[in-house]
């Protein structure tokens, strides 16, 4: 990351608090945020082979042990679905 860009990611977590991994997490997020009407939904539901933003970014973070250690939650005792394992 050159200067410029190592200036904002230091102020952008100074100003929310954040930590790098969690600044990662609530960038992750941003990129799948919008405003989406119930009609829009429905829609898309029946015509886009993709999960709706709301679950793309709900289910990839339930399913992440490094989002829970970021942010101090307590791990789900469901089976996770892990496709990185080793």
């Amino acid at each position: 990351v050159g200067g410029r860009e190592r200036d904002d990611v230091a102020t952008v977590r100074a100003a929310y608090n954040l930590t790098r991994e969690q600044l990662f997490f609530v960038a992750f997020a941003q990129t799948h945020c919008a405003v989406t009407f119930k009609a829009d939904l429905d829609y898309r539901l029946r015509t886009d082979p993709h999960t709706p933003d709301e679950l793309r970014v709900q289910g990839a973070m339930a399913q992440t042990a490094a989002f829970d250690a970021a942010f101090g939650c307590t791990p789900d005792p469901r089976p996770r679905c892990d496709v990185w394992a080793g």
